[in-house]
């Protein structure tokens, strides 16, 4: 079995500009905390307002279709939910301009 070294994972999401990773079962309590941890992140940033409604927008939509169709699925209090990974990069598109 290979090392995991978590100071490297950690460098690694830094360098990709991750603000937020989960990985796991994607519980309806799962996707409140985690949509409610991005508000708060998304709010803290000096991203613009209306930005940052669309990208927790999105992030709800794509979070809710691993939870009802990922082929990955557990069982939860006697309900199928889906299993993936829900990813959020900062990312600047000043580049592209």
């Amino acid at each position: 079995m290979e090392n995991f070294n978590v100071f490297e994972f950690y460098q690694f999401m830094q360098a990709q500009n991750v603000m937020l990773s989960f990985k796991g079962d994607i519980s309806q309590d799962i996707l409140i905390s985690v949509g409610d941890l991005l508000k708060e992140k998304l709010s803290n940033e000096d991203a613009q307002q209306r930005v940052a409604k669309k990208v927790f927008f999105i992030f709800i939509e794509l979070a809710q279709n691993i939870y009802r169709y990922s082929s990955e699925r557990a069982l939860l209090d006697n309900k199928q939910i889906g299993t993936g990974a829900l990813i959020i990069r900062a990312v600047s598109y000043t580049h592209l301009r």
